[in-house]
């Protein structure tokens, strides 16, 4: 198709800056594949009205796909302006794409836009797609592949604020492909992976950067740009999530955002803040709670993290991370009974996740008590054989501990399971020259004799 028909097509799809087409069925289901907030699919909504009826099997699909009650209420009592049914084709890649968009709301790793690439032969002009196949490509770690999609996406709608965040999106996602060929080459600290980064770093910038100067209030452009900054670029990072804020002061997440960061800077009292006033606008946020738990520790004032912490587990019981601050609350304490006793029960809830055992390993250790942290530490590989780090962290404590032969085997195990590295090369070089001092040693002591 020539170009110029091309953005003839995006123009129809995407509206113009003067009066944006209504929201489509499509662009509705692209906003859920591509959003992990919603505030600006409300307000799109809201804004431009819809082209269609929220009628009881779509609301469903929408349901499934990880829309919001809000959502679903702002698209219910939208502002209707018909334009026409959707083709049969147009429905079976909104089907595609609402699978795709059910994956990622599971949380899936792995294997979603394969949900989504259908939706290209398809519609393979269409803006949504692009976009939605892209997204998806580039949180499966295929952001190579996502790179020709949503190139064209950006040559058929230059103007829109959504192209442009998602955009910068993928290029922030490293690919699975570089990321492997950078471990064998052990090229992860050289100067042209270093380059090659920064590259990659600067490019999605400008690109967050005009997706906000198209659309100031795009909220979830803001956000990213701001975890896209993340602590290396802290002051910028805060800005970002300050504007969020002021976008939708009913965002507790980002407030939690706005407080990881400061803490990370060691403004300990301003992070505090910050996660008090998370709580404050969602009592029911668990993640507010465990964060305040953590800082409160740090600080020394035990009680009130101990507190904040059997909160956070109230509110989600099952949600591990808080868990292991409560623990983590009474070992900074000097309870080391309290710690393994929540520890214990945190992997009796939950026998797949080794990461109780692990802790427990470590304070076990941290005591002196070789023996225990081993014991516990061998059991959760008896669980998770297949998890290289667990395999690390024995290599480390038999290293600790002078056991040469089994820590070699324990490194050379996390090869096998997780790859080869330069760190874990150096690693067993290091393990092979104390074996090697080690028997020469007993040999010459056997010579005395």
């Amino acid at each position: 198709m020539p170009l110029a028909l091309l953005a003839l097509a995006a123009l129809h799809f995407l509206g113009s800056n003067t009066s944006p087409a209504p929201v489509s069925k499509l662009e509705l289901v692209r906003g859920l594949v591509s959003f992990q907030y919603q505030r600006d699919l409300i307000r799109i909504v809201g804004e431009r009205g819809v082209d269609f009826v929220l009628d009881v099997d779509l609301e469903n699909m929408l349901m499934h796909s990880g829309a919001s009650k809000e959502l679903l209420s702002s698209t219910r009592s939208a502002h209707l302006v018909f334009l026409g049914t959707e083709s049969i084709i147009e429905n079976q890649a909104i089907a595609c794409l609402s699978k795709c968009a059910e994956l990622e709301h599971k949380g899936q790793s792995g294997g979603v836009a394969e949900e989504c690439e259908p939706a290209l032969k398809l519609l393979p002009n269409n803006v949504y797609v692009l976009t939605a196949v892209s997204y998806a490509l580039a949180h499966d770690f295929r952001s190579i592949e996502a790179l020709p999609y949503i190139q064209q996406a950006a040559r058929l709608a230059p103007e829109s604020s959504e192209v442009h965040r998602i955009y910068a999106d993928v290029r922030a996602h490293a690919d699975a492909k570089e990321m492997e060929e950078e471990e064998k080459e052990g090229d992860r600290e050289n100067e042209a992976h270093a380059q090659k980064y920064q590259e990659r770093f600067d490019f999605a910038v400008s690109e967050y950067l005009e997706a906000v100067r198209l659309d100031p209030d795009n909220t979830i452009a803001h956000f990213e740009l701001g975890r896209h900054y993340g602590s290396d670029q802290a002051d910028r990072a805060l800005v970002e999530f300050r504007e969020v804020a002021r976008l939708d002061p009913t965002s507790a997440y980002v407030l939690c955002e706005a407080g990881e960061i400061l803490a990370g800077q060691d403004k300990l009292d301003e992070a505090l803040v910050e996660f008090g006033k998370a709580e404050k606008t969602d009592p029911g946020f668990t993640r507010a709670y465990q964060q305040r738990a953590e800082i409160l520790a740090i600080k020394e004032r035990y009680d009130e993290a101990i507190r904040e912490a059997k909160k956070a587990i109230e509110l989600e019981p099952k949600f591990m991370p808080s868990k292991l601050t409560l623990s983590n609350v009474y070992m900074r304490g000097g309870d080391f009974e309290p710690a393994m006793s929540v520890l214990h029960e945190a992997a009796l809830s939950d026998h797949d996740n080794p990461t109780p055992s692990l802790y427990m390993a470590g304070y076990l250790y941290d005591k002196g008590d070789w023996d225990g942290a081993n014991t516990v530490l061998r059991e959760a590989i008896r669980m998770s054989p297949k998890l290289g780090y667990l395999h690390a962290e024995l290599a480390a404590m038999l290293e600790e501990e002078a056991d040469y032969g089994n820590a070699l085997g324990e490194y050379q195990e996390v090869m096998k399971l997780s790859g080869d590295s330069t760190e874990l090369q150096t690693a067993i070089k290091r393990v092979k020259s104390k074996l090697s001092n080690a028997r020469s040693e007993s040999v010459s002591e056997s010579n005395l004799y």
